[in-house]
């Protein structure tokens, strides 16, 4: 006797070659969640991901699932159209299933208005002109993907929607540009390798949280818009952290050891950053061009080499309630024609640190900031530093003339300035996002040359998976852990062993 998924399969089939499905839903039988299956290998309801799609529309079920173990590649496979329909494709295997573009055609082409409740998710797109193209007011949820070796990654609609693309927990790496978007909501991102990032484009309303940015060539190239950017960090790209054009919102972001502008902000707009850290850069901390206008306030700015810490060229910039500290040659400066000028107040700043045609200083104060571990800004690029606080520094607010917090953080010392990376001996993991509840992307970093294993062990010690294990002669790259039933919610470590010895590890907390 057939089994209820053969039925459905047989009779998927027959309405296929029979050109009836109009008439499906009538035979179809429901139940609490249908789901069609597409195999490349045989054995499922489809064999190519758009004929899975189709009969999903057809059958007005909301689920396709993807299996098999080989890419899925060629006609039916790549530039996929959901028609307008808002439904759901999937791939639940672990490897993920990989769509294959070749380097010749898009993996999704959504252009027929498709709204949130079209989503992708759990995908591998490799190799794509556009890995998920979006045009017509289209903003599907793409959603624990990675998209590697394409064109662009995602390429949102460049007008405006009803609803943003939503781009949640996904790594975008060694694309040229990872995301180009208008208006989005990106969470949880890992944008790693890519020629850029994020390119936000006029007008763009996106916001970007809990997202970062690393080992780009340039992290974010923002056109004038308001781009919103909260508890991000812009970390060891070969350029700049942020570039472009000016009207950008940071907000307890990390932009370190980058090897251009911290931020650069270049045209006739206003931006602010707020609780910052930007240290550690190596053409400069901030720059602000061509009447474009910033305000800076509780943020620390420090080790920068270049031009220094905030330089203004014919822009203006406010400084707050901020640390301007060791940066070379100068902490800030301003120059070139007006309207311009810099001014800081209520900022930790030495006498003499600032200089310009209009210069406006206020309640400032002197003295060390002792800050726990800084690097020197010879030392630029560097993203190494502990910017922490010591006990009697004038950042805290019972020890400045304001009363008020001065720079980041209040925090104290801790064992590294970037606690989610821990490297003890030669290596280092950082885990994006740390909490997770489905799926924790990592990327590592290894020095050393040997067999390496990457392993998840629980706070007992015992192994959970191997999620690497292979001959190494230094290592650099990106993998995830998706934890089955048996791995519950709590803490585990990931930890990163060459010939036996650890390298490196990092702690991640899985909640429910």
């Amino acid at each position: 006797m057939k089994t209820r998924r053969e039925r459905r399969s047989a009779r998927a089939r027959f309405a296929a070659r029979c050109g009836w499905l109009v008439l499906a839903a009538l035979i179809w039988p429901r139940g609490a969640e249908a789901v069609i299956v597409v195999n490349n290998q045989g054995g499922g309801d489809a064999t190519t991901i758009q004929a899975g799609i189709d009969l999903a529309i057809a059958m007005s079920d909301p689920l396709v699932e993807i299996i098999g173990s080989t890419d899925y590649t060629g006609a039916g496979n790549t530039g996929l159209d959901f028609h307008g329909v808002s439904l759901t494709v999937r791939s639940t295997t672990d490897p993920a299933a990989v769509i294959d573009c070749q380097g010749a055609t898009r993996g999704f082409s959504l252009v027929s208005g498709e709204s949130t409740g079209a989503r992708i998710e759990g995908l591998v797109i490799r190799d794509a002109l556009v890995g998920v193209h979006c045009d017509n007011g289209s903003a599907p949820s793409i959603v624990d993907c990675t998209i590697e070796g394409c064109d662009t990654g995602i390429a949102g609609d460049y007008g405006f929607s009803s609803d943003p693309i939503a781009v949640h927990t996904c790594i975008l790496t060694g694309n040229t540009v990872g995301l180009s978007i208008v208006q989005a909501d990106i969470q949880q991102c890992a944008f790693v390798a890519n020629s850029t990032g994020l390119v936000t484009y006029e007008s763009s309303a996106a916001v970007i949280q809990s997202s970062s940015f690393r080992q780009n060539v340039t992290g974010v190239s923002a056109n004038p818009g308001s781009p919103d950017f909260l508890e991000c960090e812009f970390v060891d790209n070969a350029g700049s952290g942020i570039a472009g054009a000016a009207g950008i919102v940071a907000s307890h972001c990390r932009i370190a050891g980058n090897g251009g502008w911290g931020v650069s902000l270049a045209t006739s707009a206003s931006s602010s950053l707020s609780d910052c850290f930007v240290v550690g850069n190596d053409d400069g901390g901030i720059q602000v061009l061509n009447l474009a206008s910033v305000t800076v306030t509780r943020c620390t700015i420090m080790d920068n080499a270049g031009a220094g810490g905030v330089v203004v060229d014919g822009g203006l910039a406010g400084v707050d309630q901020s640390i301007l500290w060791d940066n070379c040659p100068i902490q800030g400066t301003q120059t070139g024609g007006g309207p311009s000028s810099i001014a800081v107040t209520c900022s930790v700043v030495p006498t003499g640190g600032v200089t310009g045609v209009e210069i406006l200083l206020a309640d400032n104060v002197d003295s060390d900031p002792l800050v726990c571990s800084p690097v020197a800004c010879s030392q630029a690029p560097s993203s190494a530093g502990d910017y922490g606080l010591l006990t009697g520094s004038p950042c805290f607010p019972a020890n400045n003339p304001c009363g008020v917090q001065i720079g980041a953080t209040l925090d104290g010392c801790s064992p590294s300035s970037a606690p989610d990376w821990v490297g003890p001996g030669r290596g280092a993991i950082r885990a994006t996002p740390n909490p997770f509840a489905r799926r924790v992307q990592l990327a590592l970093r290894v020095e050393r040359s040997g067999f390496l294993n990457v392993e998840v062990v629980d706070v007992t010690g015992r192994h959970v998976a191997d999620l690497y294990c292979g001959d190494v002669d230094g290592f650099s790259g990106i993998c995830s852990w998706s934890p089955d039933g048996a791995a519950g919610p709590g803490v585990y470590f990931i930890r990163a062993i060459v010939d036996g010895a650890a390298v490196s590890s990092s702690k991640v907390i899985r909640v429910p």
